[in-house]
């Protein structure tokens, strides 16, 4: 994910810096081991980069649990970065878990509320409003709404809508309390989407210690429109081609 986040922000010209919350023994196929970072040195590798770098926004990815959580939360408060992105990674594409299960309260407590914009998928949103799983259009518009109310109703709230059964679009949903906005493209049959998780996340609003969607904002364009654009480069990333026998790796190289 932090490798992700990085060679999205360098490809659209932004200065990469990140902080490292754990080591995982993983591939395209799955999660095999996940060693947690310390707290107090995570919260050091915060303070260093923000003592030193000017920070545009923040990307939060995989914190799996909730010391960590808290210890993120605490330091965030105190250096106060204009924005936010929350992606509430809480299980591998495998099904391997990267939050604990005590945690997912607490990040929905400590870090939901400090965050501009947050990118659930359907999974992570059911998980965060304790609730069924979300199965058509209906309720996903109520999603989107309960989300927003619970990180405290500002912001934005950008609903990933790919794992939707039994339709051939994906339908994604950007959510500001008063606009409701519906992105849908056709499904496309390929492995190769290794990554797309944490690229799409870093597009909402600014570069620094983010990914893709923050550094279209950077740009000055408006929340909707940085989504289409972030959008699009997405679908750009996405090849037809697979050199891994389960999951393929986005081409991050055509995220310009």
């Amino acid at each position: 994910g932090l490798l992700a986040d990085v060679k999205t922000i360098s490809s659209l010209g932004g200065y990469a810096t990140g902080v490292v919350t754990a080591a995982t023994a993983q591939n395209t196929q799955g999660v095999f081991g996940v060693i947690p970072i310390p707290t107090d040195f995570v919260k050091k590798q915060i303070d260093v980069l923000f003592e030193d770098v000017r920070i545009d926004s923040v990307k939060i990815g995989m914190l799996f649990d909730s010391n960590l959580i808290k210890g993120v939360a605490e330091r965030l408060r105190y250096w106060n970065p204009r924005y936010i992105v929350l992606d509430p990674v809480m299980v591998a594409k495998s099904g391997d878990a990267l939050l604990t299960d005590d945690a997912v309260a607490t990040l929905r407590d400590e870090l939901l509320p400090l965050a501009t914009v947050i990118t659930p998928n359907l999974p992570e949103a059911a998980r965060l409003l304790e609730s069924v799983d979300i199965t058509d259009d209906e309720q996903m518009e109520a999603a989107a709404n309960d989300l927003w109310k619970l990180k405290g109703c500002h912001g934005w709230v950008y609903l990933k809508g790919g794992h939707m059964e039994g339709v051939d679009y994906s339908e994604d949903l950007l959510y500001d309390g008063r606009h409701m906005i519906r992105y849908r493209a056709e499904r496309t049959m390929t492995k190769n989407t290794h990554g797309t998780g944490c690229a799409l996340s870093w597009q909402p609003e600014k570069p620094s210690v983010t990914s893709r969607r923050r550094s279209f904002t950077q740009m000055n364009f408006k929340s909707e429109k940085a989504t289409v654009l972030c959008i699009i480069s997405m679908l750009s990333g996405i090849d037809l081609q697979t050199i891994t026998p389960v999951y393929g790796l986005m081409n991050l190289h055509r995220l310009k």
